[in-house]
């Protein structure tokens, strides 16, 4: 096949975008759960300074069970 024909170069950027999207998404789907955790802890990391506690990502979860007992949803209109 002759690679300086056009069909070569448009049949080669479609084997590559195909391979290169799949990988992406493919780590995308497997990164997910770690997306989520990563999401939850920096919200409690948030919440614990804004009461002063110093947290990390390591000691999250303990130190949110330890200083935080109830939580309260509120919305746009204060209910």
């Amino acid at each position: 096949m002759n690679k300086e024909s056009n069909i070569y170069t448009f049949s080669f950027a479609i084997i590559m975008v195909l391979i290169v999207g799949t990988l992406l998404a493919v780590t995308s789907e497997v990164l997910q759960p770690l997306k989520k955790q990563n999401t939850a802890d920096k919200k409690m990391i948030d919440i614990l300074s804004a009461i002063g506690v110093d947290a990390t990502r390591e000691n999250a979860s303990e130190k949110y069970a330890e200083y935080i007992y109830d939580e309260t949803i509120i919305n746009n209109q204060g209910m």
